[in-house]
């Protein structure tokens, strides 16, 4: 995972930026140490144009094989733009090149994919609708984590065919602030609604069916 880091380099071997870098060289992890596997001649040079300097750095990707970092001093405007489109993690520092930086690199590199596979996991078990667990029409959405993960999901879209067709005998949510619109379709339909307050600032919503007298 993330074994290869290539950098901008100057003559003298310092961290480059895109105008003035003359070299591209690209490090491997292995056996516990970063070692150079490729040094690419590389620069720019008098190329201004926009057609130019996409060539340029399209090239540049095309000899950086499967590498998909890039480093520099300043990495910005249309270069930026061609490396991020192609799925570099792009990053800018001004320290000198060390086994240290390529290390902090790859962790932080490491981390942010083990927070986007651990995001992502978490948002797939969200409930979309509600669910009974034990099928005994007593069902529950955790309304709050469903719209911080999914905000395009908003609560009429998530409850209201639920509430108007579902057979059910209590519904439990939980939510940031009651919807008023389903404030207004508990009361019309004769159900009894519970709010309790919770210390992380969420609600606790209990909707009962309202039971017939005979």
């Amino acid at each position: 995972m993330f074994l290869k880091l290539s950098v901008l380099v100057r003559d003298d071997q310092s961290v480059a930026g895109i105008d003035d870098c003359c070299q591209v060289n690209t490090y491997q992890f292995e056996g516990g140490d970063w070692k150079t596997v490729h040094c690419i001649q590389w620069q720019l040079g008098e190329l201004s144009g926009m057609s130019h300097i996409r060539k340029g750095v399209q090239g540049l990707i095309e000899q950086l094989g499967d590498s998909r970092v890039i480093i520099g001093r300043k990495i910005t405007g249309l270069p930026y733009h061609i490396f991020d489109k192609e799925g570099f993690h792009i990053f800018e520092t001004d320290k000198p090149i060390s086994a240290e930086l390529l290390s902090s690199v790859r962790r932080e590199l490491v981390h942010a994919d083990i927070e986007r596979e651990f995001h992502t996991s978490a948002s797939q078990k969200i409930r979309k609708t509600p669910y009974s667990p034990h099928n005994d029409g007593i069902y529950y959405l955790d309304l709050a984590a469903l719209q911080q993960a999914f905000p395009e999901v908003s609560s009429k879209k998530a409850l209201r065919q639920f509430m108007e067709e579902a057979q059910f005998q209590e519904l439990h949510l939980t939510c940031v602030h009651m919807p008023p619109w389903l404030a207004h379709s508990v009361k019309a339909s004769g159900m009894h609604i519970w709010l309790s307050d919770q210390e992380d600032g969420t609600c606790k919503v209990t909707i009962k069916k309202g039971i017939k007298k005979l």
